[in-house]
């Protein structure tokens, strides 16, 4: 068994990287610009005073003093998570359906996603995957307790506390976690233990309360809720047509018929881990789905629903049609990622385009300011009199303040016109230069 599971292993770590190895020699990206740029500059009480994902930034912020300004590492650090996140899930769908079958399959299906670009190209999604781990690393927990038939101890429903904490302090997509807690117990105990649900519940709701109070999130218009049925299905379609690779053909009608042909299909398989699945699908994507549109990447954790409610129907569909035991099931599983081959690779190459692009406007302006920045005194004054990023972007203020590991640099830039300057006032700096996208200039 183990032996198989190391096998399994390899080769999901094989198809990972096949299809989104390129993401280990990717760049940083703008949010992870933005995101490293607080994540330095802030100290361990601001971000716990603020409650602005406090356990994530405070990751980051490790890596940060580990690696600084070295993409790599992070990138390297994602990819462990990815991997871990995948290992994860097959221990939990294995758990929670009991079969080798459901676990293989739904793994194939997790693993990879071309929609799911931002996770392999973008530290900033290092939140939805801490997220992603404590979370379901929650349920599994509760998962084995309830199976073994016994209520977690005092120490266990401290941890579970602990890991709904982590979960609420990397991203809010985990307040839907109590609920999650109830629909295990549905599944895998005897529907008389809800203590441990009550203190996860109130942790979450004191977080998302200290969230909403205090955190400036709650002010951006980023994340401001919408809550209308229009903007419910709306999201929905939008999800949906990037979760089928279906570009724009979608229509809200579409979004409902898939949505309705979930529940149906959890009906016709009549599996535990279906209804368990189709109740993660519609739970956990709630946080997302009033907020503004993002890419795939958001809906993460309600994508493991999908892939084990996929899982299943076909763990009933391999069993119905072949003979019992392991062989037919790991022929299954190889047509099945040989069905998913060409879409997956056809879809990666147009999905990585982006980001491709993305690298090339940042990285050669910032390896030049990394490679020619000078020594100069905290809180100095610069003036860039040329610069190739965009009038109304802080990216080059978030490259120098990194790069010369000062948060209180003063940044001002001739492309903005109120900070425009002639060269008689360029004294007034403490260094003046001119960035192109290949090199670093000083001109003062």
């Amino acid at each position: 068994m183990k032996i198989r599971a190391a096998i399994v292993g390899v080769l999901m770590a094989a198809w990972i990287l096949y299809f989104a190895g390129a993401g280990l020699h990717a760049w940083f990206t703008d949010d992870d610009l933005m995101n490293l740029y607080f994540a330095s500059g802030r100290s361990v009480g601001q971000f716990l005073a603020g409650f602005e994902r406090p356990v994530a930034n405070l990751f980051l912020k490790a890596l940060w003093s580990m690696f600084g300004f070295q993409p790599a590492p992070y990138r390297l650090v994602c990819f462990a998570l990815i991997m871990g996140n995948v290992a994860l899930a097959a221990a939990l769908m294995l758990r929670i359906s009991g079969s080798g079958a459901v676990g293989l399959f739904g793994s194939i299906l997790l693993s990879f996603h071309s929609e799911l670009t931002d996770l392999y190209f973008s530290t900033g999604t290092i939140y939805d995957l801490l997220c992603f781990a404590f979370y379901f690393g929650a349920l599994l927990w509760y998962a084995v307790i309830r199976q073994a038939g016994r209520t977690p101890s005092w120490l266990e429903e401290l941890g579970l506390c602990a890991m709904a904490l982590l979960a609420m302090g990397s991203k809010e997509m985990a307040v839907t976690l109590p609920v999650m807690l109830v629909v295990t117990e549905w599944t895998c105990g005897n529907r008389r233990h809800w203590r441990t649900t009550l203190y996860c519940g109130a942790v979450c709701a004191v977080m998302l309360a200290a969230i909403i109070g205090r955190s400036a999130m709650s002010g951006n218009e980023a994340y401001r809720p919408v809550f209308t049925v229009d903007v419910y299905e709306a999201r929905w379609r939008n999800y949906l047509m990037k979760l089928n690779y279906t570009n724009d053909a979608w229509t809200v009608a579409h979004g409902r018929i898939f949505l309705l042909a979930c529940v149906v299909l959890a009906a016709v398989v009549r599996r535990k881990e279906a209804w368990w699945a189709t109740l993660l699908i519609f739970v956990s994507s709630l946080p997302v789905l009033f907020v503004p549109q993002r890419n795939l990447y958001a809906l993460y954790i309600p994508f493991l629903g999908f892939c084990l409610l996929a899982a299943a129907a076909l763990t009933r569909l391999v069993r119905a049609l072949g003979p019992r035991g392991n062989v037919f099931p790991a022929i299954a599983a190889a047509l099945l990622a040989l069905l998913l081959w060409p879409e997956h690779q056809r879809m990666s190459q147009w999905s990585h385009r982006w980001y491709y692009e993305m690298e090339q406007r940042l990285k050669g302006p910032g390896e030049a300011i990394h490679r020619g920045w000078p020594g100069l005194p905290p809180g100095s004054k610069v003036h860039f009199a040329e610069d190739p990023f965009d009038a109304d972007t802080w990216t080059l203020h978030f490259l120098t303040g990194l790069v010369a590991g000062d948060h209180s640099i003063q940044v001002s830039r001739d492309k903005v016109p109120y900070q425009r300057t002639s060269e008689s006032q360029w004294s007034d700096y403490a260094a003046v230069f001119r960035l192109t996208n290949s090199e670093l200039r000083r001109v003062r």
